[in-house]
C-alpha cells in the first residue's frame, strides 16, 4: 500500500482527486482494472494494451512508477495540493524531488472561479 496520500483540487473547476504516494499494490494485483475503478480511462487503455502485450510483466514494473506518473499528470493539469495525509507538503515535495503547488498560494485564490 502507498505510504502517504496527497489530496488535490483543481484550481478552476474545484474538482478533487486523491493520489497515493509509493508502491501501487492495486496496479500489481488488479492491473489495468485499478484504473477502471479510479475512472482513469486513458491509463486503463494504456495499461490494458501493455498488459496484453507483455503478459503482465509491465504491471510489475509500472507498480513502482505509476503513482508518480499520476502525481505529475495532476500537477501538469493545474491541480494543486490541498493537504497530505501524513507530514507536510514541503517534506513530501522533497521526498518526491518535485515541486508540489499548494492551494494556499495567492495565485490559486485569485484565479479560482466560483460556480453557482
Amino acid at each position: 500500500m502507498a505510504h502517504n496520500t496527497i489530496f488535490f483540487r483543481h484550481k478552476i473547476s474545484g474538482q478533487r482527486r486523491v493520489a497515493p504516494v509509493g508502491f501501487a499494490w492495486d496496479v500489481l494485483l488488479a492491473g489495468p482494472f485499478a484504473f477502471l475503478i479510479r475512472k482513469e480511462w486513458g491509463w486503463f487503455a494504456v495499461m490494458l494494451v501493455l498488459t496484453l502485450l507483455t503478459l503482465y510483466i509491465s504491471n510489475i514494473v509500472l507498480a513502482f512508477k505509476v503513482n508518480r506518473f499520476y502525481i505529475n499528470w495532476l500537477v501538469a493539469n493545474d491541480y494543486k495540493v490541498e493537504r497530505v495525509k501524513r507530514g507536510s507538503v514541503d517534506r513530501l515535495s522533497d521526498q518526491l524531488d518535485m515541486n508540489l503547488p499548494t492551494t494556499r498560494s495567492v495565485l490559486f485564490n485569485e484565479t479560482r472561479v466560483v460556480r453557482r
